[in-house]
């Protein structure tokens, strides 16, 4: 199911009964502000997609209840300012997507979304850090920090993420050192950054990546 710009508040009633729905994309209805009881009887869902909604300032601690929920795009609101602590029971989410949104930090109970292979915080400009927890993540494949601009410092313990092998990271200019544990990541295939990024940053971790065979160097922003 697609709600797209309507100017809607919250979900209808209607949706309290749909219990056997399993994608719903909500895009760009500008006045919707979450309806966190409608969400939590939607327990067949695996897709759910809230993009430029402005109005949604939090996600409901009951998104813990989608059980289901293989595959979580939020985009484009830049009122959300936290994550819940409960989206540590999604258990069976493999995507999770949260771009230009005013994050400024996570919870460290993502590191149980062990099911996890895709993350991506683009254009999370507020964000200064990632949970240590994420070393826990250990079917992670693409890691997507682009635009990051005030991301200061990967987690110490990055390098136990053994099966990524993609690391997308744009213009994180206020990140200046990587943590010794980078050159474990054993499985990283693609690497995206700008060439001063190479040139300090990678350069001298590159002997240590064995399939390293991509390195796409974009336009340079310093």
């Amino acid at each position: 199911m697609v709600i797209d710009s309507c100017e809607i508040w919250e979900l209808p009633e209607v949706f309290y009964e749909l219990i056997h729905l399993t994608k719903l994309k909500i895009t760009n209805c500008r006045c919707f502000f979450g309806s966190p009881e409608a969400i939590e009887n939607l327990i067949s869902l695996e897709v759910l997609k809230l993009e430029g909604c402005l109005q949604i300032s939090k996600v409901p601690d009951s998104i813990g209840n989608l059980k289901k929920l293989k595959f979580l795009k939020i985009s484009l609101n830049y009122r959300l300012k936290k994550l819940p602590e409960h989206m540590d029971q999604l258990k069976c989410l493999t995507h999770l997507i949260v771009n230009k949104c005013w994050l400024s930090a996570w919870p460290e109970s993502i590191g149980n979304l062990v099911n996890l292979e895709v993350l991506s915080l683009s254009e999370c400009t507020r964000l200064s850090e990632l949970p240590e927890s994420i070393r826990n993540l250990q079917k992670l494949n693409i890691l997507d920090i682009d635009m990051c601009v005030n991301l200061k410092e990967l987690p110490e313990h990055i390098g136990e993420l053994k099966r990524l092998s993609n690391l997308r990271m744009f213009n994180c200019r206020a990140l200046r050192k990587l943590p010794h544990s980078v050159s474990d990541l054993e499985q990283l295939e693609e690497l995206r950054c700008e060439k001063w990024a190479v040139t300090h940053l990678w350069t001298p971790l590159l002997p240590s990546l064995k399939n390293l065979r991509f390195v796409v160097w974009t336009l340079d922003s310093s």
